[in-house]
């Protein structure tokens, strides 16, 4: 038996790389993303799987794809959730600089 794997932002990188391994593998793949002509693309080259636009951060949104997925494949059996952004922060603790004391040590 086939598995059904979701793979959230699964039509670029990380994502489509695993969309594509796990329909290599014989799972039945459904991908989501927020972008129409990037989904447009997968679901023409891909046509035995599932492309969904879909915002994950949207509660509506994860409920219409979750149906999409029952409606189209009757279950779901792995959820890669890979849909997210990057924001470049520096982390590091701001450096405090060092005092330097009037007493001088013996």
């Amino acid at each position: 038996m086939s598995q059904t794997v979701l793979v959230t932002g699964g039509t670029s990188g990380i994502g489509l790389s695993l969309a594509q391994s796990f329909m290599q593998a014989g799972a039945s793949v459904v991908i989501c993303g927020r972008s129409q002509p990037a989904l447009d693309r997968f679901a023409q080259a891909h046509p035995q799987a599932l492309a969904v636009r879909a915002d994950v951060t949207d509660a509506a949104d994860r409920a219409a794809l979750l149906q999409a997925v029952a409606d189209r494949f009757g279950r779901l059996d792995v959820l890669v959730n890979n849909a997210g952004t990057f924001e470049e922060r520096d982390t590091q603790p701001a450096r405090t600089p060092m005092r330097r004391s009037m007493t001088r040590w013996r």
